[in-house]
């Protein structure tokens, strides 16, 4: 009895000390799809990102689509090309616009719709291809007014 308890401790104490698991750093990938569905003024994407956890997964994968529409253009959508003409230009020009709009999700409030399309889980990470509604009118007429584009185009 003694040494079924000892052992229990044991892998009590060896769970406890278990490390959590670590943030996923973002990377950006050209794992963006157009749905193949417009509407006016709006753009529907399916987009990639892995994260420690689901919701670091999905806000992976919403700013990989962001970056994406941003600074790559989209195959295959009438937004082919780039919203933002010269990616590093912009940045460091705008640091603040862009920290405010990307790392700090300020880009949230031109997402209409998130939900996930697919999920997997693993012990080290999870995995989301997510489906991503922006509202494009307004995400290029907030690049407008804060100078990072010149209206009517690049």
């Amino acid at each position: 009895m003694k040494k079924a308890l000892s052992v229990l401790g044991l892998l009590l104490l060896l769970n406890a000390c278990k490390s959590p698991s670590q943030p996923v750093p973002f990377e950006r990938t050209g794992a963006v799809t157009f749905t193949g569905k417009e509407e006016m003024g709006t753009i529907m994407l399916y987009a990639e990102g892995i994260g420690s956890n689901l919701e670091e997964a999905i806000g992976h994968a919403e700013r990989n689509a962001l970056e994406n529409l941003l600074f790559k253009g989209i195959p295959g959508s009438n937004q082919r090309q780039p919203l933002v003409p010269s990616e590093q230009e912009a940045l460091s020009k705008n640091p603040a616009y862009f920290e405010n709009l990307i790392r700090n999700r300020g880009y949230q409030r031109f997402v209409m719709e998130s939900s996930i399309r697919e999920n997997r889980s693993g012990k080290e990470s999870n995995w989301v291809k997510q489906f991503i509604k922006f509202d494009l009118a307004n995400l290029r007429k907030d690049l407008e007014q804060h100078n990072i584009i010149r209206k009517f185009g690049i």
